[in-house]
Parts: structure tokens; C-alpha cells; sequence
């Protein structure tokens, strides 16, 4: 696990097939969060699925160039199925509280692995 906790993710190559990878999220003190990739459609989405007993949680991202260069990033989050009523209300203190912090590293992550990115200062 990374001492911040963060999930380690591997590079994902284009022309590769990644639809249905499968990873795992470590936590503090609990066991990892398993997911797959459900759907990607290069360069504009892509979902992941975590299964519960009873439910499902996606994870919806949408990716959107703007005219300046830069890219809009923004996450859907889903919890469906039978026993929606047993996740509920820990998945909203979860993510309510961590989504924010976890966006900005993605979006960092995703920027720095860019090598064509542009330095913002310029």
C-alpha cells in the first residue's frame, strides 16, 4: 500500500485491450476494495465497479477538452442494487469527506504523465 493510502495504479497503454482490468484499492485497517473496469471509451470515459454483497458502487469518469488545453474532469458515483440501504449513508460520509483530495491527485497524476503537457506557467 502507498503510505498515503492511495491506490497504486498501473499505466494503461493505448491499443491494449483494458475494458474488464481488474485492481484493488488498499484501505487503513480493512481489506482492499476490489474493481474492475466495466467501460472505456478512449479518451472521453470511463467506468469502474466495485461489487458489495447485494450492491454495486461504479465510478462514472468523463474527461472533456477545453479550448485553453486543458481537460475538465469531473465523477459520477453510483451505488445501486437490493441493499442499497445497508451503504448508504457510509459511502456518502466516504466519499463526501475523501472525494475532493482524490480527485486533485488524479488529475495531478493524470497531468504529470502527460508528456506533452504544456507547464501551466507558460
Amino acid at each position: 500500500m502507498n503510505p498515503d493510502g492511495a491506490c497504486k495504479c498501473h499505466r494503461l497503454q493505448t491499443g491494449r485491450p483494458i475494458r474488464h482490468s481488474r485492481g484493488a484499492t488498499p484501505l487503513p485497517g480493512q481489506e482492499p476494495l476490489h474493481w474492475f473496469l466495466r467501460e472505456v471509451t478512449p479518451p472521453n470515459a470511463a467506468t469502474s465497479e466495485m461489487s458489495l454483497d447485494g450492491a454495486a458502487l461504479s465510478f462514472e469518469w468523463r474527461f472533456v477538452g477545453l479550448p485553453d488545453g486543458r481537460t475538465r474532469l469531473t465523477q459520477r458515483i453510483v451505488l445501486y442494487g437490493d441493499k442499497v440501504d445497508i451503504y448508504l449513508s457510509q459511502v456518502k460520509a466516504t466519499f463526501t469527506a475523501n472525494i475532493p483530495g482524490g480527485m486533485n491527485k488524479f488529475a495531478t497524476a493524470m497531468a504529470n504523465a502527460n508528456p506533452n503537457r504544456k507547464n501551466p506557467s507558460d
